[in-house]
């Protein structure tokens, strides 16, 4: 997507990132063209430049253009443009805020040669017609990253639970066995590789009926698990 916009406003790449100004370290960048040897430059000695603190105070889908931000020739006498921006031909800049909270933002840039000078007009159309439409796109990323992560939180809670705890999907597959249920499993009360059984086919059926009930909306039941060495419940 993002070469794909850089050869629509004849760019020489672009990219997108997420950063912290306080902790100075970018968390995520997807890399369109631009030179990687010079992002490493931008990371570990220019994440605070003329661009990046005029863009901590813009507000989330505005278009800014570098040379407002600063006008090229004064750029030209930074170690920034020195070290990141000479070296890959960049001199212009389209840059964008599309998420921000607290000290952190999701931001895209649109680079450009001298040669090809500023965006025209229409470029700056096109950039601020699709500006919706990347932020749509990162703010949908954060909320499934979120979604993983308060999954994830929760399974670690129930992984600590001394009762064992099984979650499975509407097909009855096992997405999730805690420590206890695979305790229970190697003491060969339970078997679980896709699905859950236990080695007496009878307290295998039963148990299936459990389940199936379950997913169908019902109010569950208890059962007894025989134990595979002595059959005690």
């Amino acid at each position: 997507m993002l070469t794909q916009i850089a050869d629509l406003t004849r760019s020489e790449g672009g990219i997108l990132f997420g950063q912290s100004f306080t902790a100075e370290r970018v968390y995520f960048d997807f890399n369109g063209r631009l030179n990687e040897e010079c992002n490493r430059a931008y990371q570990e000695r220019y994440m605070q430049n003329p661009w990046s603190q005029h863009m901590e105070t813009q507000p989330v889908g505005r278009l800014v253009l570098s040379d407002d931000a600063i006008p090229l020739a004064k750029l030209q006498q930074s170690a920034f443009y020195d070290e990141v921006l000479r070296p890959q031909d960049v001199a212009h800049n389209g840059m964008m805020a599309l998420a921000a909270r607290n000290d952190f933002r999701a931001a895209f840039n649109l680079c450009r040669s001298m040669r090809r000078g500023p965006f025209d007009a229409d470029e700056q159309r096109l950039l601020e017609w699709l500006s919706p439409h990347l932020c749509r796109s990162v703010t949908l990323g954060f909320r499934i990253d979120g979604y993983l992560a308060i999954q994830h939180a929760a399974f670690s809670v129930l992984d600590r639970l001394s009762d064992g705890v099984v979650v499975l999907d509407r097909k009855a597959r096992v997405l999730f066995a805690n420590a206890s249920v695979r305790q229970m499993a190697e003491e060969g009360s339970l078997r679980m590789h896709r699905t859950m059984g236990t080695h007496s086919p009878v307290h295998s059926q039963r148990l299936n009926e459990l389940i199936g009930g379950a997913l169908q909306g019902g109010a569950g039941g208890t059962m007894g698990l025989p134990r595979h060495l002595d059959g005690r419940l």
